[in-house]
């Protein structure tokens, strides 16, 4: 062999292992951001649950909570700041009343990517998404229903008012 071939030999397997790192690399990124995803939709849709628990245990109806931002979450103790502030999104929160009763009813999640290189990233982690959700610009929005009142409460509950008669 001459040196010639020696040295193509050896950029070659460089070249190559320059190749596997970068997409292991890439694959972690890309499992990294799908774990912060999931940590990040679930714990601020789990807080809205609390603030909700919260609101009815004080007002003894289910209807929205007065402050329904993502700052009002962190401030009640609900959500932790480190998902708020770690978030490559920009997070905002809204519920869903009913016209009748003023009964809440939903909650969405809205994340907001800050470029279109990161608005195709989020429309590709929406796929992961388990129920319904809705991708328009750089904009997701995850959609839930709020459940009822279940169990003796459901007795004590008058659908008219949303509130409960304790």
């Amino acid at each position: 062999m001459n040196l010639t071939s020696l040295t193509l030999a050896s950029t070659l397997r460089t070249l190559a292992m320059l190749g596997v790192v970068s997409g292991l690399l890439l694959a972690y990124h890309g499992e990294r951001e799908k774990a912060l995803f999931k940590r990040t939709t679930s714990a601020v849709m789990q807080a809205m649950d609390e603030q909700i628990r919260s609101e009815t245990e004080r007002t003894g109806c289910l209807h929205i909570p007065i402050d329904d931002n993502i700052n009002t979450l962190v401030s009640e103790g609900w959500l932790e700041a480190s998902i708020r502030d770690n978030s490559p999104w920009a997070l905002d929160i809204a519920y869903q009343a009913s016209r009748n009763s003023g009964r809440v009813i939903g909650k969405h999640l809205t994340l907001t990517a800050h470029s279109s290189q990161e608005a195709t990233r989020l429309n590709e982690l929406a796929q992961t998404v388990i129920g319904s959700w809705q991708f328009q610009g750089r904009t997701l929005k995850i959609l839930e229903v709020v459940k009822g009142p279940t169990d003796v409460s459901r007795m004590e509950f008058d659908p008219a008012t949303a509130c409960f008669a304790w």
